[in-house]
C-alpha cells in the first residue's frame, strides 16, 4: 500500500521481473520535493522569526487581506514561468494605474525587480517592486497603490501581494493570491478590501485562460518530427 503511494505521487518507479515487482527511487521527483520542503520551512521560519518580533510590541492593527485560489494542471515550475510573463496574459484593459490604460504590464523576475505599466508611448508607471522571489514557489511584491490610485512611494506604507505555487501532483499546481497588509491603509482599509476582492479573483480567470491557450496552441510532437 505503502509503495503505490509512493508510485502514484511519482517518488518510486516500478517494474516486474518475473515474479517480483522491483522499484526504484525517481531522483527528479525527490529533487523536487525536497524543494518543496525548503520551501515549506522558510515559510514556517518566517512566520516564527515575524511571530518572535512581535512579541512585546505595542499591540498593532489586525492583519487584513484577501485571498484567490486555482487549481491549473500543469507543473509549478511552468505555472510560475507564465505568471511572471505578465505582458502576454495580464488583462491591462481593466486592471491598470495609468490613465488611459497602457498597454502591457512588466514583472522584471529578481527581488529588487520593478512591477509596472507600460504605455503605447512607451511612459511608465509604477506598480511596486519584488520583495521575494524564490522559483518556482512563490513570488512577493510590494503594491505601492495609494487609496486612490496613485504611486505610494513609502514601501512601509504599502500592502503586499504574494502568489505561491504549490504542487499537488507532478501535473497539478494550487497557485494562492493573497493581498494582505490591507490594514496599512489605515481608514481606508475596508473600503479598499472589498475594492481589491472581485479583481484579484478575476485576475485570475485571466491568468487561467491564458494557461489553458499556452496549452492547447502548443504543437503536438508528431507534427513537429513530421515537419522535419
Amino acid at each position: 500500500m505503502h509503495l503505490r503511494v509512493l508510485r502514484e505521487a511519482g517518488l518510486v518507479a516500478g517494474r516486474a521481473e518475473g515474479t517480483r515487482r522491483l522499484y526504484q527511487l525517481e531522483p527528479d521527483a525527490l529533487a523536487r520535493l525536497r524543494d518543496y520542503l525548503d520551501w515549506y520551512w522558510t515559510q514556517a521560519l518566517e512566520t516564527f522569526e515575524q511571530h518572535v518580533k512581535a512579541e512585546g510590541d505595542e499591540p498593532m492593527d489586525p492583519e487584513l487581506k484577501v485571498t484567490k485560489s486555482i487549481v491549473v494542471d500543469v507543473p509549478p515550475a511552468r505555472a510560475f514561468q507564465l505568471f511572471l510573463d505578465q505582458e502576454r496574459w495580464w488583462p491591462v484593459a481593466t486592471h491598470h494605474l495609468a490613465e488611459p490604460a497602457g498597454e502591457s504590464v512588466v514583472l522584471e523576475p529578481f527581488v529588487g525587480g520593478r512591477w509596472y505599466e507600460r504605455s503605447r508611448d512607451r511612459s511608465e508607471t509604477d506598480w511596486g517592486r519584488v520583495l521575494v522571489f524564490e522559483p518556482p514557489h512563490r513570488i512577493l511584491l510590494s503594491w505601492q497603490v495609494t487609496p486612490d490610485w496613485g504611486y505610494e512611494p513609502d514601501p512601509a506604507r504599502a500592502s503586499e501581494i504574494e502568489v505561491s505555487f504549490v504542487a499537488e501532483n507532478r501535473r497539478r499546481t494550487r497557485i494562492v493570491l493573497e493581498h494582505r497588509h490591507l490594514e496599512r491603509y489605515g481608514d481606508q482599509a475596508e473600503r479598499m478590501r472589498s475594492i481589491v476582492d472581485r479583481p484579484n479573483e478575476a485576475l485570475l480567470r485571466a491568468y487561467r485562460t491564458a494557461l489553458t491557450t499556452a496549452k492547447t496552441s502548443r504543437p503536438r510532437r508528431s507534427s513537429i518530427r513530421q515537419a522535419r
